[in-house]
Order: C-alpha cells, then structure tokens, then sequence
C-alpha cells in the first residue's frame, strides 16, 4: 500500500528503517489468510521493535515508530506499552471506534455486523473465513464505503503488484471497540498526529479534541482526505509498516 515509500524517505533522511507486513497479510505467514485481528497486529508491533533494538548499528534508545490509518492508532497504543521509544508518528489514525463506526453509517454496519458474526462462527467451527472487501463503492458491502473510498484506496496499491482486497468479516465486531487514542495523553516520548481535516474514514475530531489535552503532542492539520497523504510518496516499494531508528 505504497508504506514501502515512507521507508525510502525516512532511510534517505538517514535513518535505519525496517519494514514489515502483519501476520497472515502480505509477505508474512500466517494462517488463515487476510485475518485482521487487532491483538495480533499490536504484537507484531512489539515483535518489530524488540527486533530493531538487537541490531548492532542501531541505537535502541532512539527507536521511533510510524503507521498510517489503523496502524495510525496502533502506534499509540504500542507507545504506551513501550515507553522508552523515542518519539510516534501517527498519520490519519483510527483513533475512536465510536467515531469510526459513526462515520460509516447505521446501514453499513448493521450489513457488516450480520456478516462478521457469519464469519465468526466460521472461525469457531475451524471452517474458513467469510470475506469481505476492505473497501467498496458506496450502498455496496464493504469496510469502507464512503464516496472516493474505493478509488481511494485501491490507488495506493503499487502498479504490477498483486493485491487481496479481501479481509475476514470479523473484524468489523471488533473495530469499534479500539479506541487506541486514549492512549495519547499516557504517552512519555514526544509525539506528532497528522489529521486530515477532510477525512470521512477516520473522523480527524477526536484527535484534535485530545491533542490539545497532551503536552507532548504536536497536531498537524491537512486540508485532504483520508487517502491523499499517502499518494503525496513517490516510487512505491508495496512494503508495510515501519519502524525508523
């Protein structure tokens, strides 16, 4: 999803960056395929950085994380648990469940509920995923279905590069109770939240509200959408995320 160039422009600032795709997505193993589970994905944050600090030409008191969206808010959330991290990057993050399901709408997320409990019940009788697509044209059945999320997106996929559009329908059970921005006035290290003023998938109020609450919290607005921040890299890699050192 072109996070592969925010690598190149962080090492060419001259940092050591390492990138990496969350279990069960991508170039990582992990059974069954496309599975977007959240206490997973923070422990693959954990796994990265406990990585980071074993290598012999970084310094592991000047470790800073990055992530985008979702991982937006996973960020905040991993700095909490991980307080001698240097400094977070956290760019139009999924901050608020409650403002997120909001801002998908009341037909949406009755259609999505009805699926993600089908594919639960998969899950428990071993059987494999339901799927559904993690972005659609709106009135279709998708994870985001605002006007532009699709094309959004799907414009962040490398030209050439193959792409699963598809994730386990469970998650949508469980994304509006992650509020990951609670975390942020827990926060020990100086941090940076990038908003999109314009964002329809992660509402950029929440954030705002509680960046003004946070003394080492630095608030930057953009007048954009959810998906134009990550557009503005250039040379697409198709890596995940990242952790700079």
């Amino acid at each position: 999803m072109r996070l592969g160039a925010y690598a190149e422009q962080f090492a060419a600032a001259g940092y050591h960056t390492l990138v990496f795709d969350y279990r069960h997505f991508g170039a990582s193993d992990g059974q069954p395929r496309q599975l977007l589970d959240i206490s997973k994905e923070l422990q693959d944050w954990q796994a990265a950085i406990a990585h980071a600090r074993t290598l012999p030409e970084v310094d592991a008191n000047k470790i800073a994380i990055w992530g985008s969206s979702l991982s937006g808010g996973h960020v905040l959330a991993t700095a909490a648990r991980e307080p001698e991290l240097a400094a977070v990057i956290s760019q139009v993050p999924h901050f608020s469940g409650v403002a997120g399901v909001l801002a998908l709408g009341f037909m949406p997320c009755v259609r999505l509920t009805f699926h993600g409990i089908y594919d639960a019940l998969r899950g428990l009788l071993g059987m494999p995923p339901h799927y559904v697509l993690s972005s659609n044209e709106p009135g279709k059945l998708g994870l985001m279905t605002g006007p532009g999320d699709d094309e959004g997106y799907l414009k962040l996929v490398p030209p050439g590069q193959p792409f699963d559009q598809r994730v386990a329908a469970r998650f949508a059970l469980f994304i509006g109770l992650y509020s990951p921005g609670r975390h942020l006035a827990k926060l020990t290290m100086p941090n940076l939240v990038q908003v999109a003023m314009e964002d329809r998938v992660t509402p950029p109020g929440p954030a705002i509200r509680a960046a003004a609450n946070s003394p080492l919290t630095t608030l930057k607005r953009y007048p954009k959408g959810h998906f134009e921040p990550p557009r503005e890299s250039r040379r697409p890699v198709g890596l995940s995320q990242t952790v700079a050192a």
